[in-house]
């Protein structure tokens, strides 16, 4: 008998978390909300011991939510024959510890690759058709072209999606759901199966071909003018090999989110494992400049168009951001998909300061760094702690203030950021005598009045300047302390030296430094928030 959905009446009902705005804000019991994610290992939470023990490390954390991998070869290991207890026992548990869950569907695709899918669709070579690549052989990865692939694995994440509704709806424990995990196709730049070269060989999608027109594919050729088939339509270049699995990709994609989107209306996004000009040797997991050496056909920037067209019921394309230029990914991101959320990151102290530039200065929905459950205090130190700092004024970034972020280095020692006539000027902090060669300082900064700005961070030096050039700036009041459900509490009131005579703001590091020259100690503790009131003259 064909399933029912039963309908709870509104009191039982919890709001749906969704996403509106441009960019897009998450909304969570119809509040903003942030995510302060933390991505559990890909095998912690196959079995309900795991679970427990995983989302222990995402409390200790300081998150306020899981994001929790339900992988098809366990949710179905007989066809038709669904295993529910683990996703249960995500939920449940998760709920119980205070947390918020984003589950992170592995189906067809899991890293450019097909090893999560159960053994009746691995050992079914001739239902469930493999990629072949440019030498002809034939690939362990699943085709996207393969019709009947897409729609086992559509069924498998229906009935997922029918299981969190079951389970979750009078609470909204789950606020995401990713569709596969960083699909794409490694090791060859597009499938050569016979299902594929079918695809290859038939008319463009006229969405691609409005998409050339208007300049949206940058990588792609121009137009031929007849689009009979994609070499005649743009040649058979690499690119064009990848633009074809990116179409491909989009459709599985939308395949799978299409049947999960008849059960639950939570916002859908994928996510993206990105191309980079950083290579480790021997490591190809770095990224990589051609398709197939990342997996071709993904959801990157240059192909988001045919992503956008194509697999509509994605609510966003998200970045997994491990390498690169973390200001130009996430602005490629928030431009080709309206919105910002970055599932998988660094944890370590590299992560922590891309946290504060993720979300103060391109307004993420949140971020998720990876693998926390396996990682010491030590390893977490600086990520805890920025994670303190963004609870404390999320209330006030959920808001429509103007807001700035930074994360600075040896590549980027110095940033300005303007706020109406002001300009802020931030740099690394150094005790008196010391380099600031090798260190980094990271924060955001909100400006709460016409010349009034909370501070949160670690590591730098910020002094406000006039934008014009005839006027003159001073600092009338700096404090230290904290915010308590977005109300300011006092503690320190700064100046002298703390202020570098009065009128600089000074957040030292999370872990002091001291000058080995200079013979008068400085105070090197800090909460990391503070608040400056500054007046203009002239």
């Amino acid at each position: 008998m064909e399933h029912i959905l039963v309908q709870d009446t509104l009191s039982q009902m919890a709001a749906v978390p969704s996403l509106s705005g441009m960019p897009a804000r998450l909304f969570v019991d119809g509040e903003p909300f942030l995510v302060r994610g933390a991505e559990l290992h890909n095998s912690t939470a196959t079995h309900v011991p795991g679970v427990s023990k995983g989302l222990e490390s995402v409390v200790r954390l300081g998150a306020n939510t899981a994001l929790v991998p339900v992988n098809w070869a366990q949710f179905e290991p007989a066809e038709g024959v669904f295993d529910r207890e683990l996703v249960t026992a995500i939920v449940e548990q998760a709920r119980n510890a205070g947390l918020r869950v984003v589950l992170l569907w592995f189906g067809g695709y899991k890293n450019g690759a097909s090893f999560y899918v159960p053994a009746w669709v691995r050992t079914d070579r001739g239902r469930f058709a493999r990629c072949v690549d440019s030498n002809g052989k034939l690939m362990s990865t699943l085709s996207p072209f393969a019709s009947e692939t897409a729609e086992a694995d559509a069924a498998a994440f229906r009935e997922l999606m029918r299981t969190v509704e079951d389970i979750d709806r009078g609470h909204r424990t789950v606020i995401m759901v990713q569709v596969e995990n960083e699909t794409g196709v490694l090791g060859t730049p597009r499938d050569f199966s016979a299902a594929a070269t079918k695809a290859w060989e038939s008319p463009v999608d006229l969405a691609i071909i409005d998409l050339s027109a208007n300049g949206g594919l940058a990588r792609l050729p121009d137009f031929s003018g007849n689009a009979t088939s994609w070499e005649t339509a743009f040649g058979n270049s690499i690119h064009v090999q990848e633009a074809f699995m990116a179409a491909g990709m989009a459709r599985y994609v939308e395949t799978v989110a299409a049947a999960g989107r008849a059960e639950t209306s939570l916002p859908f996004f994928t996510n993206t494992w990105l191309d980079s000009d950083i290579v480790i040797p021997g490591m190809d997991l770095s990224g990589g400049q051609i398709p197939g050496i990342y997996p071709s056909g993904g959801p990157l920037p240059h192909v988001a168009g045919i992503w956008r067209a194509l697999a509509p019921s994605l609510d966003l394309l998200t970045p997994d951001i491990y390498f690169g230029d973390v200001t130009k990914i996430c602005s490629d991101y928030l431009q080709s998909s309206g919105g910002l959320f970055v599932p998988e990151m660094r944890r370590d102290e590299h992560g922590a300061g891309d946290v504060m530039a993720i979300v103060g200065e391109h307004h993420a929905i949140g971020v998720a760094p990876f693998g926390v459950d396996s990682a010491e205090d030590s390893h977490i130190r600086h990520l805890k702690d920025v994670y303190e700092l963004l609870a404390a004024v999320e209330p006030l970034l959920c808001s429509s203030l103007s807001t700035h972020g930074f994360h600075l280095q040896d590549d980027a020692p110095s940033m300005v950021h303007r706020f109406g006539d002001l300009l802020l000027k931030v740099e690394r902090a150094a005790p008196f005598g010391e380099t600031n060669e090798g260190t980094r300082a990271y924060g955001i900064v909100l400006q709460i009045g016409a010349h009034e700005f909370i501070a949160a961070g670690r590591g730098f030096n910020a002094r406000f300047l006039a934008v014009a050039e005839h006027k003159d700036v001073e600092v009338l009041h700096m404090e230290e302390g904290t915010l308590v459900a977005g109300t300011w509490v006092s503690a320190r009131r700064i100046n002298g030296d703390e202020a570098a005579g009065g009128g600089t703001l000074l957040h030292p590091p999370l872990i002091p430094q001291r000058s080995e020259t200079f013979p008068i100690p400085g105070v090197v503790e800090h909460t990391g928030i503070s608040r400056t009131i500054v007046h203009v003259f002239g």
